[in-house]
């Protein structure tokens, strides 16, 4: 069907090719792929997509609505034809209408419970990312009875199945003694896996091993900065932060505190703890505040300037479990 055709959404029943070729424009114009990115234009299609009858627009519909809705009735609305996509058997509805349940989109808060069901529907039909998300919740006991035995199963499972975030989390398990015995160096090799698929979590961790001499026979921080700064490149906040603190202690770098104020902030724009306190503390250590002037006696005819100290406390370095 022309692109530009359906672009007009024009009225008359569409066949199943065209409803798919529906979806696919939808999806372009959602992701900017081809065309210039126009989300609102993208909810429209799917819309029609899901009126004709497609469950893929159904779930496309739903998904976008509750990404771009802003009120509640958007999320009950996006639940509603979600539902209608799961009911079709669409694994990837069930875990859109978890992630809703999962991150409070419908109350404001959390509803891990309800989350937790509908990632154990997608995960029992054989939906990895259902697996991977239900998995998630067993490990941190959100919305079920805390089980890291099978949360572990769950997440070697796909492992080996090449699901990118999974390796971090057998790279705690190993690091921390969770249910298998500790291993530093299995550890660092899973990390190493994840790191291999653009993990930014697994960079970060990676980081860590190097610049604490886990895993290996000695401490290489040089090499930990270039995993803080692999995690930097992809966007995470949690490695802006650690080159941050790399930059302000000289940790496998030159000290640079332009450098360290630099990524603390960028860090901290977007919202990572760590790096807003240490700014905090870079401002009062850099810029300490001047104490008030007592008033002059009668016989003085000058006040002296109160003379400024710098001071200097050690930071420490971030983490982050997923």
């Amino acid at each position: 069907m022309n692109d530009e055709i359906i672009l007009e959404l024009k009225s008359g029943k569409l066949s199943q090719e065209e409803l798919e070729e529906l979806c696919t424009l939808g999806y372009n114009l959602e992701n900017g792929i081809l065309y210039k990115q126009d989300k609102a234009k993208a909810l429209a299609i799917y819309k029609r997509a899901y009126e004709e009858g497609s469950v893929k627009g159904a779930n496309n519909f739903g998904y976008l609505l509750a990404l771009l809705g802003t009120s509640r009735s958007a999320t009950v609305m996006a639940l509603s034809v979600l539902g209608e996509a799961a009911k079709a058997g669409n694994t990837t509805a069930m875990v859109n209408i978890g992630n809703i349940y999962e991150y409070g989109q419908r109350t404001g808060k959390p509803e891990y419970k309800e989350a937790a069901k509908w990632y154990q529907r997608a995960a029992l039909l054989g939906d990895k990312r259902g697996s991977f998300n239900y998995a998630n919740l067993l490990h941190h006991g959100r919305g079920v009875r805390r089980d890291r035995e099978t949360a572990f199963c769950i997440f070697e499972k796909l492992a080996k199945s090449g699901i990118r975030e999974a390796p971090f989390y057998l790279g705690l398990y190993y690091e921390n003694g969770f249910v298998v015995e500790k291993n530093y160096a299995e550890a660092l090799r899973q990390y190493q896996v994840g790191a291999s698929m653009n993990d930014p979590y697994c960079y970060n961790q990676l980081g860590r091993m190097y610049c604490l001499g886990l895993g290996i026979s000695k401490k290489e921080p040089k090499m930990g900065f270039y995993y803080y700064e692999q995690a930097a490149k992809l966007g995470d906040v949690t490695g802006l932060s650690n080159m941050a603190y790399a930059y302000e202690t000289g940790q496998g770098v030159e000290p640079d505190l332009v450098k360290a104020v630099e990524y603390y902030s960028r860090a901290a724009e977007a919202g990572e703890v760590n790096a807003i306190e240490a700014l905090e503390r870079l401002k009062n250590e850099l810029m300490p505040p001047i104490p008030k002037r007592h008033k002059a006696s009668a016989s003085s005819k000058i006040a002296k300037k109160p003379s400024k100290k710098d001071s200097s406390d050690s930071a420490k370095s971030t983490d982050v479990e997923k």
